[in-house]
């Protein structure tokens, strides 16, 4: 799969007389979705409301949600375990992970919960919605200036993650190929990633003499 990023919509401008109405939906839906008396329904509509927001909000308040998502545990165990199951909401899911991407405390708890690799699992499925939601929230990842935090998600691309971006680097349009070389770029800084990827180039090296 080579993603082919395409027209996302950007965020409407809400009226200042609803963000508060706004607020109190979402603090609703937070509380249904971390609620263990949540049946997987009532956790589904609330996904799917969460993500129709997010689409309503100005950028300042996407980064609110971000900040207020990433500090909560229970939903962030929540969305990563409806991610590993599969779920048919998941590329909704992998938005809202996305969204938390943004929050540097986020990004932490994503690697931390270790959804860099998961991400690049999804991304080789055939479902384009998800494949692209997958690139967006890696987009997001990478797209600072943190030098440690970029060296510690160069530990956590993997074996299968390093052949995935090379082959992006090959084959993508000039979006994808950025996002690619910046990732690989992350395993050059970091220990393990660098021995990872030398392998990679020795094998490959052997494998074409």
């Amino acid at each position: 799969f080579t993603p082919q990023p395409t027209y996302v919509p950007m965020p409407q401008v809400v009226p200042t007389t609803t963000h508060h109405s706004i607020a109190t939906e979402i603090t609703h839906l937070l509380t249904i979705l971390t609620s263990t008396h949540s049946t997987y329904l009532q956790s589904l509509a609330s996904i799917y409301k969460l993500n129709k927001i997010l689409f309503s909000l100005e950028y300042a308040h996407i980064l609110k949600l971000s900040s207020l998502l990433s500090k909560n545990d229970i939903f962030m165990e929540k969305m990563v375990s409806m991610v590993m199951e599969g779920r048919p909401c998941v590329h909704q899911v992998v938005r809202l992970l996305g969204v938390v991407a943004m929050d540097p405390y986020g990004r932490l708890r994503m690697l931390s919960m270790d959804v860099l690799s998961i991400l690049f699992a999804l991304l080789k499925t055939n479902q384009y919605l998800l494949q692209m939601e997958c690139f967006l929230a890696l987009q997001t990842m990478i797209t600072h200036k943190d030098v440690a935090f970029l060296s510690e998600l160069g530990d956590h691309v993997g074996k299968g993650g390093i052949e995935t971006m090379i082959r992006w680097v090959k084959d993508g349009n000039d979006e994808v190929q950025m996002v690619a070389r910046r990732v690989l770029a992350c395993v050059k800084m970091s220990k393990e990633g660098s021995v990872l990827l030398e392998r990679y180039y020795e094998r490959t090296t052997s494998e074409e003499g």
